[in-house]
């Protein structure tokens, strides 16, 4: 009797222990829901992006949805092409305007701003003359915007590219995945770029426990963040070397991983993007394009303290120089600017432009591209 006593007590305590580590997950499920801004209530939501042979990811094509990155939300609207953007006006009804073609990242997609409030719209209406064509797609480095513009390019025949370049592009570049995302990826053979990893792996299907955990829940969507730092940092750990991947032996020809890490001033160490960029420009001479190459500042911190030019933007612009590409640094107009008003040009992210920093960014193109002979 004191044995059945003794298990029926152990079976009522385990219980107990289990409803109070039940209500212990919903009152810190309740508590994030309210007070973490990072939380996404939206489990219904689909990703604007789909899946693509070369690209690896491109948006589904006339397809309205919400661009949902980094807590912030907004409408948007991919056209024909799979860009967020009206449908792009070509051949004759295009002829006598300046047609300028943006590349980049969520910067030019717009992630956290309204569609006629980015760079690309604002220079629209700046300069009424111009027909801007966005091709900025949330996390595409400088490879894929080159593979964009070799697809897209030659409907639009345009007289003006822009390539907007984050510091993360130069690891991006040398990979075959982009943020946990596969995609293809170049190597440099004999002094050119040959392209690789293609057709690019199909992701496999989520788990669908996970995915309605992550979706569903605050705690799913703090994890998943968790795991997707987690993986990223045992990547910078496990990074290879351009050495290490075959590519090549000289300074030209190697192409260095860790840039962001190793990269200073002075450094005369090149990368993969080096190739990319001197492939960009040469796309640009076949239809008598103007190549511009704008630096993308991406830190609130930086803009706000720091009056100079991170050291592997530094490494970019000086490759731009060598091979003859005009280079515009955008991070000494975001720090005039902040000095001189004190208003923020980033959204809440601290990372993204809000409307005043895409504003401005339209405003130097005006100044620097569009008016200027």
């Amino acid at each position: 009797m004191a044995e059945v006593k003794k298990k029926s007590s152990l079976w009522g305590n385990l219980l107990l222990l289990f409803v109070v580590f039940v209500i212990g997950i919903i009152a810190v499920e309740f508590v994030l829901r309210f007070a973490w801004p990072g939380y996404q209530c939206n489990p219904k939501m689909e990703s604007l992006m789909t899946y693509d042979d070369s690209l690896g990811w491109i948006g589904k094509t006339d397809y309205k949805g919400l661009l949902i990155e980094g807590g912030l939300a907004v409408p948007a609207e991919m056209n024909g092409w799979g860009f967020r953007d009206d449908e792009p006006i070509t051949g004759a009804a295009a002829a006598g305007k300046r047609r300028l073609i943006f590349l980049g990242d969520s910067f030019m997609m717009g992630s956290g701003v309204e569609h006629q409030n980015r760079a690309s719209e604002v220079v629209e209406q700046l300069e009424p003359t111009c027909i801007s064509y966005n091709f900025g797609i949330h996390g595409y480095s400088t490879d894929q915007e080159l593979l964009a513009l070799q697809k897209y390019g030659p409907e639009v025949n345009p007289t003006d590219i822009l390539l907007f370049f984050c510091a993360n592009d130069l690891i991006y570049n040398d990979s075959n995945l982009g943020h946990r995302v596969a995609k293809s990826h170049f190597r440099v053979v004999d002094d050119k770029l040959i392209l690789g990893n293609v057709p690019v792996p199909r992701q496999p299907e989520p788990n669908a426990v996970r995915l309605w955990f992550t979706k569903r829940t605050a705690i799913g969507q703090i994890l998943d963040r968790a795991l997707a730092l987690s993986a990223y940092q045992r990547g910078a750990e496990e990074r290879h070397t351009g050495g290490d991947l075959g590519i090549g032996e000289t300074d030209r020809e190697r192409a260095n991983l860790d840039s962001l890490l190793l990269y200073s001033e002075t450094s005369n160490i090149s990368d993969l993007t080096y190739y990319l960029l001197r492939e960009l420009r040469d796309e640009a001479q076949k239809s008598d394009a103007n190549l511009i190459v704008f630096s993308t500042p991406s830190s609130v911190h930086w803009t706000a303290e720091r009056d100079e030019t991170p050291a592997e933007i530094k490494r970019v612009l000086n490759w731009c120089a060598d091979l003859g590409i005009r280079s515009i640094d955008l991070f000494p107009y975001f720090y005039e600017d902040y000095q001189e008003n004190n208003e923020l040009l980033y959204l809440s992210d601290k990372m993204h432009w809000n409307d005043r920093g895409n504003r401005l960014a339209a405003e130097v193109i005006q100044e620097q591209i569009l008016q200027t002979p």
